[in-house]
């Protein structure tokens, strides 16, 4: 919000139209999915200068299943504003490109195949070791070495074009069919060869230490490529949705930030603007400081660039005092959402180190108060999360250095418990009989059914068996037993479920998805059939549902042997009957004349 204030007062400053509008989801959902139409057409097209595109599409579409490529396209968008950064701060695609080749450690236009082929070369590797350890295996030792040898001698025999094909059977003389490499004293099978013949031994290891440095540097060169491929798309995506947002005249959320982090770090423009807004700061409050990203870091600290330089803006009376400039910044980041608005912790503690190294040069004051009252939580569950933290291994990543984590609570003398259960393991299920037919249906209840079921029973225990409520000083109530999930899940349902065949009365869940409810389903279903009643599938769904509650066998009845005809006109059939299929007819054409009447 104060990023847009500030582009509504400076549009032309910062290169935007002054009617620029902020898009809301729907819009910037329409403009995503138009900038990669776009995309998809570029390569389409097979115009020379887009060839680039069309190849990195197709690696990209080689390694992405159709399922998962709209997903992949959902977190390119995500990610635009750190693609946008990295361009820019790299010079390009074809300089991010490099880097990150040599991040991977591979050369310009090294792919796993030109490894492959580099590596089946007459001088890649020791032919004549490898030709005398083939000899040795072969005369003398067993049926497996027999083989090895059998694999090494058509490896080493082949052309050096040909020898990519044959390296997956020359691989199993060095790894194992998981792929793993063979213990040294393992490459040859027959005892007496590694005692009689330690030069064989020596050749096959010098060889599996090439296979994985090999097998390395083409796993490195695929992720090259397919990065490569990646960021091509991404490039052309990037740059289509910036053009659909420009033609428009619109700004997403990411693009506020960015315009004004743009507008206040530019050379020409950005003192007048930084003098406007420098007239009108005194206090800087950031809340949910351990959330913010690198571009809102940024804006902070542009604006507080002037806080403490001097003197500042004069005083309204006209004299020149330092004012009283303060910046608020509240965060911990312990509770930081990484992928919240490419969240940066790190950025969080150098902003702080940079605001106290600025005041503490002036001599004002800095104070960095640690945040260790919880004002939730009881004594009991903080107790628990203080234990869980005292161990090392809890507080990587969640802890710098040696940072205090202990809790204290700020709710004195309030009641607490926890109650640790044991994790509940998925079911076995038996193994059917062989040759038995399967005709018998097997029930088997899932680990969050169960759990359900156990919780489900818990509470009806404490309300019937008389818990008392410390607080209230009365019995547990059903109302007073409130259950937290993780995520809603179908064990939402299931502990609804396992609560009302107890008798326990529940509110249910607090929320719902209202179409994929039962009862809602049964109601479109018979709107559909009002609306199109030669649909047989969904009308034998609302003959068999509650609404009409027609069994199976009425239904094969009704059914079976009707030929080409629909099912609604065997139902009219029956019309003048007074049996269940008559008055199911009856009912359904008497909401089918109100349908004609009434939205």
């Amino acid at each position: 919000a104060f990023c847009q204030s500030v582009l509504r007062r400076f549009p032309l400053e910062a290169g935007l139209s002054p009617g620029f509008q902020v898009m809301d989801d729907r819009t910037a959902n329409e403009a995503a999915e138009a900038a990669l139409r776009t995309v998809l057409d570029l390569a389409r097209l097979g115009d020379p200068t887009r060839d680039s595109l069309a190849a990195a599409l197709a690696v990209v579409t080689e390694r992405v299943s159709e399922d998962r490529f709209p997903k992949l396209m959902a977190a390119m968008k995500g990610a635009v504003p750190r693609l946008r950064r990295l361009f820019a701060i790299r010079g390009g695609l074809e300089a991010v490109q490099a880097a990150t080749r040599v991040r991977l450690g591979v050369g310009e236009g090294e792919t796993p195949e030109s490894l492959m082929v580099a590596a089946c070369a007459d001088g890649a590797f020791d032919g004549a070791g490898l030709r005398a350890a083939a000899a040795v295996l072969a005369g003398k030792g067993g049926k497996t070495d027999q083989g090895r040898a059998e694999a090494l001698a058509a490896f080493l025999a082949a052309p050096a074009a040909d020898r990519p094909e044959t390296l997956d059977a020359y691989r199993t003389v060095f790894f194992d069919s998981k792929g793993a490499p063979r213990p040294e004293d393992k490459l040859s099978a027959t005892k007496a060869v590694r005692e009689a013949h330690p030069e064989v031994l020596d050749a096959l290891a010098a060889e599996q230490t090439r296979l994985i440095r090999l097998e390395a540097r083409c796993r490195a060169a695929a992720v090259a490529v397919a990065s490569a491929a990646l960021l091509t798309v991404a490039d052309a995506y990037v740059r289509a949705l910036e053009a659909q947002k420009a033609a428009r005249g619109l700004l997403d959320f990411d693009d506020l930030i960015h315009h004004t982090r743009a507008l206040l770090e530019r050379a020409d423009g950005a003192a007048w603007v930084l003098y406007k807004l420098d007239g009108g700061l005194d206090h800087l409050l950031i809340d949910e400081a351990q959330d913010t990203s690198p571009d809102q870091w940024a804006v902070a600290r542009v604006l507080t660039e002037e806080f403490h330089a001097g003197l500042g803006r004069a005083s309204s009376t006209g004299d020149a005092v330092p004012p009283c400039r303060t910046v608020f910044a509240v965060g911990d980041r312990k509770q930081s959402i990484y992928s919240f608005q490419g969240a940066d912790p790190e950025g969080f503690e150098a902003m702080r180190d940079r605001v106290a190294a600025r005041v503490r040069a002036t001599g004002a004051r800095f104070e960095d108060v640690g945040l260790h009252v919880s004002f939730r939580s009881t004594r009991a569950v903080l107790e628990v999360v203080n234990r869980v933290f005292a161990q090392g291994d809890a507080r990587d990543g969640v802890a710098a250095g040696g940072e205090d984590i202990t809790h204290i609570p700020a709710r004195v003398g309030q009641a607490g418990r926890v109650d640790l259960w044991p994790p509940l393991d998925p079911p076995m299920i038996p193994d059917p009989d062989p040759w038995k037919p399967p005709v018998e249906r097997l029930r088997v209840e899932s680990a969050p059914t169960r759990l359900a079921r156990l919780i489900a029973r818990r509470i009806q225990r404490m309300i019937t068996e008389g818990d008392r409520l410390e607080a209230r000083d009365r019995p547990i109530r059903a109302g007073d037993v409130l259950v937290l999930v993780r995520r809603r899940t179908a064990f939402v349902e299931d502990l609804t479920r396992a609560l009302k065949t107890l008798g326990v009365p529940v509110a249910g869940a607090d929320r719902m998805v209202l179409t994929e409810q039962m009862a809602v389903m049964d109601l479109m279903a018979l709107g559909h059939v009002l609306l199109l009643p030669q649909d047989d599938l969904t009308l034998a769904t609302v003959l068999k549902g509650p609404l009409i509650g027609l069994s199976e066998e009425d239904l094969f009845t009704l059914a079976h042997g009707r030929g080409e005809r629909s099912l609604w006109s065997v139902l009219e059939d029956r019309q003048g009957a007074n049996d269940a299929f008559g008055r199911a007819w009856r009912w359904l054409s008497d909401l089918m004349a109100l349908a004609d009447q009434m939205p």
